[in-house]
């Protein structure tokens, strides 16, 4: 604006009772509600691409505010025919409710088995995104779902692994907070079921990508809380490798928590998952409010007799919206949105728990971060609780509705397990097929991460096939034509060797000539990444 600008703050009469009144109102839509102007001001004139900020400020005496009910009420801000809606909170007495948040900590999705050192070194920074994910919930009673693939990317690297990630990874172990372990690269568990898995797969080997020079010496100190299975002791000089177990291991974790896509967990879903559970280790399955049977969103629910603690889709929704937004000014109305949403939820639970989950996702801010996770810490009329609190509660028997599924998902996974096969045969022609049968499965799981979505998650796809067919087609025959000038005469085709370990091969020669007698079988040991003669 070039000239000052009169601004006013209305606020509602009536609270809105619901997610749907919520919505309605933070959309902008204003029809039926009757809207009292309680202050006026003037900002100034703002230049081009600047930004002017104004406090409007009611006493608490002001006859619109006074004796007001407990609710979630409409707010307006309107300057120059523009119109910013927002809502206020009035809490409720009584005793508090228990609120608990999931946290993920991930890194962005990946089409290679495992981050590298560099990158662990960027993300691990002072200013890098997983060491913004420790801050944020370092002293919260946040429940943090861990991709063990960030541990093992770390442990692998040995004495190679960057002092920052080393140090990340002792904070990670040392948090109070309780966990669990997301599936390996958060691969999508509910596209694996539909297609035709009995169980969501993890990881077989990650020796590929040790190093033996960096497992000579003494290892950083990388150990985990839980104990994790000794290793093997080496002869002096040789290298001692951390086990699968090892690698994996992410603390003193809760076993078989299970954190299905938002909106993919249906009852075939959560019947799957549930075997997988034991008596003393049951199964839990974390599942949207919108995916409930007539939208119930008790928090301690069961799936025929299966733990699915029930998180409040809305509520998630406005929270991950505020920790992915960076402005400040932005943020702030995120948060006082998700005030509101926050209020609807505790009015509607009775004096059962919340459960809320911060979704997946990137680019999110330490401060962001850090002011959504805060919101939950000082919401009036809340204390925080955890997960396994609300699991332990007796449980609601719920129905699911059917799943939002991609079916092309499935039928990428299906193609992935048939590349998959073909590559276990391949592998044998390794002394270790591990080194190649476990990079592949680790891939493979990275490129069904949830956090791949839409085109991007084709291409990765796509990308991945084309890189196992190419691994595939990487050991050939090379040979130039061989005239025969003598009784006898050495037939000497090379090996062509595009992998970077030896690989054992049988030439299996068929003369076309009764008059031909040739050597049929001649075992080769072809060098890494090279010819053989």
């Amino acid at each position: 604006s070039s000239a000052a600008t009169p601004v006013a703050l209305s606020i509602g009469s009536t609270s809105l009772g619901d997610d749907a009144s919520l919505d309605r109102w933070l959309g902008g839509d204003a029809s039926g509600q009757t809207l009292q102007q309680v202050a006026t001001g003037t900002v100034d004139a703002t230049a081009s691409g600047a930004q002017s900020s104004l406090t409007l400020s009611v006493p608490a005496t002001d006859p619109a505010l006074a004796g007001r009910g407990a609710g979630v009420y409409p707010v307006l801000v309107s300057a120059a025919g523009l119109t910013a809606p927002s809502v206020v909170v009035v809490p409720t007495d009584g005793p508090s409710t228990p609120i608990a948040l999931v946290v993920p900590i991930t890194a962005a999705p990946l089409t290679r088995g495992l981050l590298t050192g560099n990158e662990l070194a960027e993300l691990t920074a002072v200013d890098g995104a997983l060491s913004a994910q420790l801050d944020a919930v370092d002293g919260t009673a946040a429940t943090l779902a861990i991709d063990p693939a960030i541990p093992a990317a770390i442990r692998v690297l040995g004495s190679a692994a960057p002092p920052t990630a080393v140090a990340w990874l002792q904070r990670l172990l040392a948090l109070t907070n309780d966990r669990f372990a997301l599936q390996f690269g958060d691969a999508d568990i509910a596209a694996q079921l539909q297609a035709g898995l009995s169980a969501p797969l993890g990881p077989t080997s990650l020796q590929s990508y040790m190093n033996e020079d960096d497992f000579t010496g003494p290892a950083p100190a990388v150990s985990a809380v839980s104990t994790p299975e000794p290793v093997p002791s080496a002869s002096p000089g040789q290298p001692s490798y951390p086990t699968l177990t090892t690698l994996l291991d992410i603390g003193s974790a809760t076993s078989n928590a299970f954190w299905p896509a938002t909106g993919s967990a249906g009852p075939e879903t959560v019947a799957a998952l549930g075997a997988q559970g034991t008596p003393e280790e049951p199964t839990r399955v974390l599942t949207a409010s919108t995916s409930v049977a007539g939208g119930s969103r008790v928090a301690a629910a069961s799936v025929a007799g299966v733990s699915a603690p029930v998180y409040d889709a809305e509520v998630s929704r406005v929270l991950a919206a505020a920790a992915g937004q960076n402005d400040a000014t932005r943020r702030s109305a995120s948060l006082a949105a998700a005030q509101g949403y926050l209020a609807v939820a505790r009015s509607s639970a009775g004096d059962q728990p919340v459960l809320a989950v911060l979704d997946r996702g990137t680019d999110r801010s330490r401060v962001s971060l850090r002011a959504t996770l805060g919101l939950l810490s000082t919401a009036p009329g809340f204390a925080t609780s955890t997960l396994a609190e609300v699991s332990d509660r007796p449980a609601s028997e719920i129905s699911l509705v059917a799943p939002t599924v991609d079916p092309t998902r499935a039928t990428e996974v299906g193609d992935l397990l048939a590349d998959e096969q073909s590559v276990d045969r391949f592998a044998t022609i390794l002394d270790e097929p591990e080194l190649l049968t476990g990079r592949e499965r680790a891939e493979m799981l990275q490129v069904i991460s949830v956090s791949w979505t839409g085109d991007p998650a084709r291409q990765a796809v796509a990308d991945h096939r084309a890189g196992t067919q190419t691994t595939l087609d990487s050991v050939g025959i090379l040979s130039s034509d061989f005239r025969l000038v003598s009784s006898s005469a050495p037939l000497r085709p090379w090996v062509r060797n595009d992998l970077p370990w030896p690989v054992t091969v049988v030439l299996d020669v068929s003369p076309n000539d009764a008059r031909l007698r040739v050597q049929d079988r001649t075992t080769v040991e072809a060098q890494a990444a090279a010819n053989t003669r």
